[in-house]
């Protein structure tokens, strides 16, 4: 039902409706499931409160490395030029 999924996608009006369609449908539907008179059970609603509350922690966790996933960042240590020069005739 849930898989990781490692591709890199540039534009995020498509990143936002594949993670809807892979990560938040799913939820929605077994969330319906779980209220239908004949499948629906307390044992179903529990898990999908639980499920909820991970998405959520998963989500949050997600939102501190955003930045680093989807920004242009560069890491400069100024020490390298003095390394190189001592290497450059």
């Amino acid at each position: 039902m849930f898989r990781i999924n490692t591709t890199y996608e540039p534009n995020e009006k498509i990143y936002k409706l594949k993670k809807t369609i892979n990560d938040d449908l799913p939820i929605k539907l077994y969330d319906c499931a779980s209220k239908l008179p004949i499948i629906g059970s307390d044992k179903l609603r529990k898990d999908v409160r639980t499920l909820k509350k991970t998405k959520g922690k998963v989500n949050e966790i997600l939102d501190l490395f955003l930045y680093f996933i989807n920004g242009d960042w560069n890491f400069e240590n100024e020490n390298i030029y003095k390394v190189l020069s001592m290497m450059s005739p």
